[in-house]
């Protein structure tokens, strides 16, 4: 049981608000969406989210999140799979309009701007963890976080939506 410090606290529960606000924004996102793939990232993201949200619960409480080996490689197998794939639901049975593939687009700008802005507080907060374990998890999200935004980046590079 680690014995948290007022700033340490502070963190902690600044990093759980902006879960929170990635996990509806992935929930309303994936509701959003046009192209079946993006609904699909959506909700794998969101679900990520609530695990990091989860591991922040356990930290508040003085406890080190347990390490769950193999998570990391089935994320990159999934990114593997993305970059893939091609976007058959743009030109196949659940065709998108321009407008559609117009929402999309802004659904990406907006959830990737919001990975490197979440990564970036990860990045700044664990220098303010004296427990080397927290630092660890806190950096395991961070890199996480990372892989969110390079799945939204493939994506939106398939799809021609980023210039």
């Amino acid at each position: 049981m680690v014995n948290l410090t007022p700033k340490e606290m502070t963190w902690i529960n600044d990093l759980k608000s902006q879960e929170k606000l990635c996990i509806e924004k992935y929930r309303q996102y994936a509701q959003r969406a046009c192209d079946n793939r993006l609904k699909t990232l959506f909700q794998e993201l969101e679900q990520n989210e609530q695990s990091h949200l989860n591991w922040l619960e356990e930290m508040g409480r003085g406890q080190v999140p347990a390490q769950v080996s193999g998570t990391q490689g089935n994320q990159n197998k999934q990114a593997q799979q993305n970059r893939q794939e091609s976007c058959t639901d743009c030109g196949g049975e659940n065709m998108c309009s321009q407008q559609d593939w117009q929402q999309d687009q802004f659904l990406c700008q907006d959830a990737l701007s919001m990975e490197k802005h979440v990564s970036s507080a990860y990045d700044t907060g664990i220098f303010e963890f004296a427990d080397p374990q927290f630092r660890q998890a806190l950096n395991m999200i961070q890199k996480q976080e990372q892989e969110h935004g390079e799945k939204i980046y493939q994506y939106m590079a398939q799809n021609n939506m980023y210039h």
